[in-house]
């Protein structure tokens, strides 16, 4: 049976939102994305399991 379509799409989050769940500042967070260690949807959004990866490191 196929896959519905809403296990298919990720959690994103914003720039925001990422900076106080990691208790980093706007800018690091920002040079994150920007360097691609956190990966981005094409409206800046980043993806729950970016977060999760840059975690574990």
């Amino acid at each position: 049976m196929p896959k519905s379509v809403e296990t298919a799409i990720e959690k994103t989050y914003s720039i925001n939102q990422v900076a106080k769940m990691l208790r980093r500042s706007h800018k690091k967070i920002s040079d994150l994305v920007a360097s691609g260690i956190l990966k981005k949807t094409p409206d800046n959004r980043i993806h729950e399991s970016s977060i999760r990866e840059y975690n574990q490191k």
